[in-house]
């Protein structure tokens, strides 16, 4: 849309780091850095993984020694439960006018994975998968978490709770850039479902884990209802959920891409204002061919991608004869160059996306099961590629280029990436396997070093195109 900076404001950025805090993460002078780093490492190493993971045992140990009193006597008064009363019924489901029952998580009809421990969890691992649209206008949020499931430690940052919660309080932390703060949403267990069943309303979960419907459910509280998230942008979900750069690319009738930035449109309104949000035009334009570049640079770097092939008004969410939805956001998995020698100046150009749906892919050239995969086995092998029906799917970057005009691109930052994963699955002994290998990864693998010291820092600025050694 057509904006001026009289009728719109530039995101607002999150507060600047004392000079204490950027030497904890890492991203002070180079001179302190140099100086302290072995600090700065076991300090992080600490704080990461040793100190969540005492934290853990000592309320579960607090549980076990008090639950058993206060949960009968909790129990019987019935406030054992938390129950969020500001945020049910249809004040939750704000112009949604549908007939639904809420229940409690633990209640909720969830199939597990072949693969995944068949109990209720935060957390079973995270990735893509996990996320299907649910009878919600939300693709662009699905899509948008969908994308920052490819790095779990950023999704793990915005829950406070790194396990499920049997009292079923949780709390979500937002960034609300329009007065450049962060907010803390408090939500419960209790789902939407369809009335009479425990099938899920909105989003469903692939699976025995919770953090897609909390984190809905979260965003919804965090705009008003679950109607206000009837269409949007998923580079706000991304601005809101990391409190990083966020921008579009807009591909021009001469095939070119011109770069746009986030814009709020209304301060003064109340929560529905907090996504009521456009694009600003930027100085920026990239040719068509150095646009893949330009996108395996972000790719490389651990930005987060989506796409869309936006279109008029009368044609939003319309399946075509090739597999593709148009009006609709995708995410881009991945981006790599392929079928080359050590150096990478030529071969193919492959893009990765994935249907929030769970379902409906491309159909065309290097989609599942086509012959592309036989006739080039290399390639094939190189991607590590398998035909499911999952919603992703690859396409050559000319094939993407002809069918998408739209990228949204997070520029993330990637030094805090370091979070506990408690492993939930297994049990008693899951923290201290997760503080055991996270400490491996972090000193013996260099995983410390190369996240806080080599990790992306978020920057306001167009990246330039990949080099030529770059595959992904």
């Amino acid at each position: 849309m057509g904006l001026t900076k009289a009728k719109a404001y530039l995101v607002d950025k999150p507060p600047t780091l004392t000079q204490c805090g950027k030497i904890c993460q890492g991203i002070a002078h180079p001179v302190w850095l140099c100086l302290l780093w072995p600090f700065i490492l076991l300090w992080n190493a600490i704080r990461v993984y040793l100190l969540p993971c005492i934290g853990i045992y000592v309320m579960r140990g607090a549980r076990c020694a008090l639950g058993p009193i206060f949960c009968c006597l909790c129990r019987a008064c019935g406030c054992y439960y938390y129950e969020d009363k500001e945020f049910t019924g249809q004040r939750a489901l704000g112009e949604k006018r549908i007939d639904v029952d809420w229940v409690r998580a633990d209640e909720l009809d969830i199939v597990a994975k072949d693969d995944e421990v068949k109990h209720i969890a935060l957390f079973h691992g995270i990735e893509p998968e996990d996320l299907c649209q649910g009878a919600l206008g939300d693709c662009w949020l699905v899509a948008g978490l969908a994308c920052l499931a490819e790095y779990p430690g950023a999704i793990r940052k915005v829950f406070r709770e790194c396990e499920y919660n049997d009292v079923g309080k949780y709390h979500v932390r937002l960034w609300d850039g329009r007065v450049g703060k962060w907010v803390t949403v408090t939500v419960d267990d209790r789902i939407p479902v369809k009335a009479g069943t425990k099938e899920t309303v909105f989003m469903h979960p692939n699976g025995c884990e919770l953090w897609a419907i909390l984190l809905e459910k979260a965003f919804a509280k965090f705009v008003g209802s679950y109607g206000a998230l009837d269409g949007g942008l998923a580079v706000w979900a991304w601005h809101a959920m990391t409190g990083d750069n966020v921008y579009d690319f807009k591909k021009r009738p001469n095939g070119s891409w011109i770069r746009r930035d986030l814009v709020f449109l209304n301060k003064k309104k109340g929560l529905e204002a907090r996504c009521d949000v456009g694009y600003l035009p930027n100085d920026d334009e990239i040719d068509e061919e150095d646009f893949f570049g330009v996108l395996l640079k972000y790719s490389s770097k651990g930005a987060v991608l989506g796409a869309a092939r936006m279109v008029s008004g009368a044609e939003r969410e319309e399946k075509n004869s090739e597999g593709l939805v148009a009006g609709h956001q995708y995410s881009i998995l991945d981006v790599r160059r392929v079928g080359t020698s050590m150096v990478r100046t030529g071969g193919r150009k492959m893009i990765k996306l994935r249907n929030p749906w769970g379902t409906f892919e491309w159909k065309g050239a290097w989609s599942d099961g086509s012959r592309e995969w036989d006739d080039h086995p290399k390639i094939k092998k190189e991607l590590e590629y398998e035909d499911s029906d999952d919603g992703s799917f690859w396409m050559e970057y000319k094939d993407f280029a002809d069918r998408f005009n739209s990228v949204d691109v997070c520029d993330r930052t990637t030094t805090t990436d370091l979070v506990l994963d408690v492993r939930e699955a297994d049990g008693c002994l899951g923290p201290t396997k997760a503080c055991v290998g996270g400490c491996g990864f972090f000193w013996c693998m260099c995983g410390g070093c190369s996240t806080i010291f080599c990790g992306n820092k978020t920057s306001s600025e167009t990246e330039t195109k990949a080099g030529c050694c770059t595959t992904k």
